[in-house]
């Protein structure tokens, strides 16, 4: 059971939870292709890049991050819709295990 919580917590924290929309840019400006910005409509003037809708900075991984719930300090990784799943497989195998610990 801890194994669970554990494994959850990790693939949790591997999962960037960063807007793809950033990471197509970034590839394009490698290599020296221009990115048509034209169907985007948000914009995150901290990354100084086009984002989706729903998307939302994060101080503390200085990204935006696509539906973005929490920067979670105890994985030190954002919770997104990327990452959401494992995050709550997380904490419900780590609550889980503690009641199991208690009643034995």
């Amino acid at each position: 059971m801890i194994l669970t919580a554990f494994s959850s917590g990790l693939y949790a924290t591997i999962l960037d939870p960063e807007d793809p929309l950033i990471n197509e840019q970034i590839k394009c400006k490698e290599k020296g292709e221009s990115f048509n910005d034209t169907p985007y409509e948000y914009y995150c003037y901290v990354c100084k890049l086009c984002v989706t809708e729903g998307s939302k900075h994060c101080k503390a991984c200085n990204k935006c991050v696509l539906h973005f719930d929490h920067h979670c300090k105890w994985l030190n990784n954002c919770i997104g819709s990327l990452n959401y799943k494992p995050f709550i497989m997380f904490i419900a195998s780590a609550e889980l295990s503690l009641i199991i610990k208690f009643i034995l």
